[in-house]
């Protein structure tokens, strides 16, 4: 897919909402500003940042997890295995948002369009690129909660460890991680609204 030129597409289209309002066609609303330019001076060094972010992440990520798996302690071998779920998940989550969806932000307004692979599937792209970074977060942050978890039971009594080192332990963190995500997911997946739909209504035409 060609690259495109944000600015002047919004450009283009502030000068035909503009004759729109002059003709009659489209009814103009209070908090427009169509006097906005949108610089996009920074998106080729917002990019430039995103790309070695996350080269920079996936390096750090290889180290942490050699160190995680050939330098962890023996004492900490159970542990071992909740550090490398938090890594894996932080490591997918960083690829998904500086290599997949690259989301550039417009400002002022509180939106961005997409300058990764996920731009190939239009405006699904753009809505699935943010779903699936929320729910990677979410995944993210119930990883390092399973963590802390462990490190809680493991100060208790051993009945309580061995429960979550068992099968149902593993049965409860599997749910823990996939219940919040799955819920959310699907909220925000059936929030999709088709752009055009937007500004349609947006537009008043």
């Amino acid at each position: 897919m060609p690259l495109k030129n944000y600015q002047e597409i919004i450009a283009l289209k502030i000068i035909e909402i503009k004759a729109g309002i002059a003709n009659g066609s489209i009814l103009a609303q209070p908090e427009w500003d169509l006097n906005e330019t949108f610089d996009f001076f920074i998106e080729p060094f917002y990019q430039s940042v995103l790309s070695v972010n996350g080269t920079i992440s996936v390096i750090l990520h290889l180290l942490v997890f050699w160190l995680i798996i050939y330098r962890t302690p023996k004492e900490m071998k159970d542990y071992k295995l909740f550090l490398l779920n938090i890594a894996i998940c932080s490591l997918i989550h960083d690829l998904q948002l500086t290599v997949y969806w690259k989301p550039v932000p417009i400002f002022p307004v509180t939106a961005a369009f997409v300058a990764g692979p996920s731009k190939i599937i239009g405006d699904l792209g753009g809505h699935y690129g943010m779903v699936s970074c929320i729910m990677l977060v979410t995944v993210y942050m119930c990883s390092m909660v399973c963590g802390f978890i462990y490190r809680l039971v493991s100060l208790l009594d051993t009945f309580w460890y061995r429960l979550m080192m068992s099968w149902i332990g593993f049965g409860f963190f599997v749910i823990f991680h996939a219940a919040p995500v799955i819920l959310l997911g699907t909220m925000m997946s059936l929030c999709y609204v088709d752009s055009d739909y937007i500004r349609a209504k947006a537009l008043k035409v």
